[in-house]
């Protein structure tokens, strides 16, 4: 295995990007329609292909492109293109202002375009999860279907054409081969049906502009189940704003939709072997894919899949990130039943080389571990990595009471038994230290559920505040917690997020916005650093 290269700009300073001559680039068909050598291939899966690493800063960010098979043309992304020249169409450029608000694109957002029009992965930390974020992917998305679309009916009328004359040769036959074993080839996912309904608002304004004859199917279907319910948190509950924000409208977790393209048709509702775009929730989906020792178990509309876009990752992990991760698990695999014609079929897909050629994007506002791992297991696009992150900014300022803190170390002899080593210190090391009022704080929810059975068996004398218990539960626990019945209580970060409110006050709703050193609660132990790093969330 070749040691991947690591270059990363020393210079301060933001590297100005580079503008191109305008030329004819056809990205589309330049990653889509090129068959790569099955040596190079089988090494990519693997990840044993040889990589280097190049980052510079541009925007008050950073960007570090991670490159792979090198002979792609233009893959730059400093190399500063127009829209034009990545082959979207001149509707969609002019209807984009529509669809972002009636506000021209940002240098910003056109730069993100760089690496996504290009066909490379896309690892994108935005504290601020951007609409226009939506508006470029959902461009993106679009274009491809459109471009898919184009090319299958341009080589049908090829095809018939050469038939026709009787000229039809097998190498006529081969250049033809443009579509994979199943229809679909974006796949969206988002946490919410409110964010569903905002793309697919996106994908109306783009396909449509200002026209007041819209041809979308089952409008009022979709506005009934995912369209604004009325819901908001209430002014005087006493959380954060940006929890009002996250929690407010439709918020359903459980959803799934497939989208035709059609000339001039949206088409929505439509069965995923008909759908060019899949729409949904990592639950949603799972429950149609189901698990693979079920009889049912349905994965054929996901076999060609060639975009993936996950948006607001971060909420995916406070619901359950295994539902994410069981559907990229899901990708790829060889249908069931092969209902296209084989002779149209890209040999890349008859290869099952579908991973290495699907670009993934995803969005989060902040930069966890499980993201980047991912990447490193799942994404093995021969294109390339961008990972785009904010400056990190340290919050020992914004630390409003004085705590004493201690940090506790251990040593790990081998990565993949980290867990079993942070529970075994914590057992031997903290554990005998917690006194009556501790609070336990465990990000993860398997690391709660195997720190929760140990404290069961030794009959330690604690309650639980998690997700799965309901409020009469949690009210109780608080109170015995509180009165001193018990001695420690512990909390999931799931939990946290649920409830909208920071530790002390999910803690200590008895006393209302209670500091760690108010009776009651006295100390804080960590499992682990907190996903959510937001200092107003603690």
């Amino acid at each position: 295995m070749s040691k991947s290269k690591r270059k990363l700009s020393t210079s301060s300073a933001d590297d100005p990007p580079t503008k191109t001559p305008k030329e004819n680039i056809d990205f589309f068909d330049a990653h889509f329609n090129k068959n790569l050598d099955a040596f190079v291939a089988k090494q990519l899966l693997v990840g044993s292909y040889p990589s280097s690493n190049e980052g510079f800063k541009s925007g008050g960010k950073t960007f570090l492109q991670t490159l792979r098979y090198k002979d792609q043309h233009c893959m730059d992304i400093r190399k500063e293109l127009e829209l034009e020249q990545f082959g979207i169409s001149e509707r969609l450029i002019k209807n984009l202002p529509l669809a972002n608000e009636g506000e021209a694109l940002s240098e910003k957002d056109l730069q993100l375009f760089q690496a996504m029009g290009r066909y490379v992965d896309m690892y994108v930390v935005d504290e601020k999860q951007k609409d226009s974020n939506v508006v470029m992917y959902t461009t993106h998305a679009l274009n491809h279907v459109l471009r898919t679309r184009s090319q299958v009916i341009s080589n049908i009328k090829k095809l018939e054409n050469l038939k026709e004359k009787k000229t039809m040769t097998d190498e006529d036959i081969e250049n033809a081969r443009d579509q994979g074993l199943s229809r679909a080839k974006v796949l969206i996912m988002c946490p919410f049906k409110k964010y569903a309904h905002r793309v697919v608002e996106i994908l109306t304004k783009l396909m449509y502009g200002n026209d007041s004859k819209t041809f979308v199917e089952k409008t009022h279907r979709f506005e009934k189940e995912f369209g604004d319910n009325g819901f908001r948190i209430h002014e005087k509950r006493k959380v954060p704003q940006e929890f009002k924000e996250l929690m407010k409208g439709n918020v359903d977790d459980c959803f799934r939709m497939g989208i035709g393209v059609a000339k001039k048709a949206l088409k929505l509702f439509v069965p995923f072997e008909e759908a060019d775009i899949i729409l949904c929730s990592p639950i949603g989906l799972r429950m149609i894919i189901g698990e693979e020792s079920e009889k049912h178990h349905e994965h054929d509309f996901l076999t060609s899949i060639e975009v993936v876009i996950v948006d607001h990752a971060d909420v995916f992990l406070m619901q359950n990130w295994e539902h994410l991760v069981s559907v990229f698990e899901s990708l790829h695999k060889t249908p069931e039943a092969i209902n296209v014609d084989i002779s149209r079929v890209r040999q890349w897909s008859l290869d099952q080389y579908a991973k290495i050629y699907r670009q993934t994007l995803l969005f989060s506002s902040f930069d966890v571990a499980e993201f980047r791992a991912l990447f490193a297991q799942n994404c093995q696009n021969y294109a390339g990595l961008v990972t785009v992150t904010p400056p990190q900014h340290g919050h020992l300022d914004k630390i409003d009471i004085p705590l004493c803190q201690e940090i506790h170390r251990f040593k790990v002899s081998e990565k993949q038994s980290q867990s079993d080593a942070r529970f075994s210190y914590f057992i031997s090391h903290i554990l005998p230290k917690c006194e009556m009022g501790t609070m336990i704080f465990v990000p993860s929810y398997f690391d709660y559920v195997r720190l929760r059975n140990y404290l069961k068996r030794e009959s330690e004398s604690f309650v639980q505040l998690h997700e799965y218990a309901t409020d009469k539960k949690i009210a109780r626990a608080r109170g015995m917690f509180f009165g001193e019945e018990k001695k420690i209580v512990m909390m999931t970060e799931r939990q946290r997020l649920k409830s909208g409110k920071s530790i002390a006050d999910v803690t200590g709703d008895i006393c209302l916005n209670c500091c760690l050193n108010s009776s009651g609660l006295k100390r804080a132990s960590f499992r682990d650093i907190p996903t959510d790093p937001s200092p107003s969330l603690w």
